[in-house]
């Protein structure tokens, strides 16, 4: 993709306001600590996504929902409102198998039922004419399509897709949400080569994180804040999250001083947690080291992993996917989408995988189809319901 543009960033921004759907994060241990996973849809086997009776803490973002201690809503239930649940009793802690915002059923799975699903037409003339084509999938080359360099206005029927000048999505992108767009004007009419959905990880039904070990970023010692000037001084700004990109918050590349108030955080130049990377305890820094000087654009909490973490991704790649469970056995790094995890020797066979970098949606069919889930950065030593299913695996925003 091209550099990051105010209209994607404010497609993403948009995107995450208007997911109203309910949103419950199960964490592998008490406060909020270990693996999680976010679930933003009906699930009535949490196995399905290798979450199976390891809940022992847990967050209702939104939503009131109904967890349950057997699959298909089975055994001993109880409703939870929006709020922390830092321990749970032992007739639910290491037992939740299912879970469903109250009300929901299998049709109504919120705004993430058509995740990953969309369909975009792109006409050879101004004003919807001439020549079309209809996409409903990703499409790295429209040479395949005879509709290289032709269109000239386009019609988004349902998701946001970004349009590229060049093969492989690279050259020149923008993103087209939903709707009519007549004339794609200069620097876009004519010169199209590529055509993908946009895929966000704020609206994927499931979301894997890989519990590296740290302090809880919901616990509130577990807190950065940076200031513009040295010594702690000028405009400063308060985090307690993961921050895949600090330019979202207008504060990238800013910092010259930090606070570490608790944890241990990984503080990056790049977004994703990219580029250099530094750890950093609890204590005041009245001056960054000049490689972090006016340079950090992603940080997180971390823990002892953090110097794997830290190893440049050239030796690896972004992500790593292991034939058996344990990170054992056969392994394929990845360094970019790949479609068709076949052309690799690789289909269907990963038990366990690591994200160095990002965040990567996997899916059981060919481009990007069947069911997916997403996962950020960690160490995932077993798939459990993708385990030798996965087929297809990209990066997602």
């Amino acid at each position: 993709m091209s550099e990051w543009s105010p209209t994607f960033a404010a497609l993403l921004a948009s995107v995450a306001l208007t997911a109203q759907a309910g949103e419950i994060t199960l964490y592998e241990t008490a406060d909020f600590g270990g693996r999680n996973v976010t679930l933003r849809a009906y699930t009535q086997n949490v196995g399905e996504v290798g979450f199976n009776d390891r809940t022992s803490s847990l967050v209702v973002q939104s939503g009131r929902w109904e967890v349950c201690a057997d699959p298909g809503f089975g055994g001993y239930c109880t409703t939870l409102v929006q709020g922390e649940y830092r321990s749970l009793d032992g007739r639910l802690n290491n037992r939740i198998s299912s879970a469903r915002e109250v009300g929901s059923t299998p049709a109504e799975a919120g705004n993430y039922g058509n995740y990953g699903r969309g369909s975009i037409e792109l006409f050879g003339r101004p004003d919807q004419a001439g020549r079309s084509i209809r996409i409903d999938k990703d499409m790295a080359d429209l040479r395949g399509g005879g509709f290289n360099d032709r269109a000239a206005s386009v019609v988004v029927h349902t998701g946001s897709w970004e349009l590229c000048s060049d093969p492989a999505y690279g050259g020149t992108c923008r993103v087209y949400a939903p709707g009519r767009y007549d004339n794609l004007g200069y620097g876009m009419a004519k010169a199209i080569s590529s055509a993908r959905l946009v895929r966000s990880r704020r609206q994927a039904p499931f979301v894997h994180g890989g519990g590296w070990g740290g302090a809880s970023a919901r616990d509130a010692r577990a807190r950065v804040i940076l200031y513009e000037g040295d010594r702690l001084g000028g405009r400063s700004m308060a985090i307690s999250d993961s921050m895949y990109d600090l330019r979202r918050s207008g504060f990238s590349d800013r910092s010259r001083s930090v606070v570490v108030e608790g944890g241990t955080w990984l503080f990056c130049t790049e977004p994703d947690f990219r580029g250099q990377c530094r750890v950093m305890g609890p204590g005041q820094y009245p001056q960054l080291e000049p490689a972090l000087q006016y340079s950090i654009s992603s940080l997180r909490p971390t823990g002892p992993e953090a110097e794997e973490v830290n190893r440049p991704a050239a030796a690896d790649g972004s992500l790593v996917l292991y034939a058996d469970p344990g990170f054992a056995g056969k392994r394929l790094a990845v360094h970019n989408d790949v479609r068709d995890l076949g052309d690799r020797d690789f289909e269907h066979k990963a038990g366990s995988l690591t994200i160095w970098q990002g965040n990567w949606e996997a899916c059981t069919e060919e481009d990007y189809g069947g069911r997916c889930a997403v996962f950020g950065p960690g160490r995932y030593s077993n798939l459990f319901g993708l385990k030798d299913r996965i087929a297809s695996i990209h990066q997602v925003y």
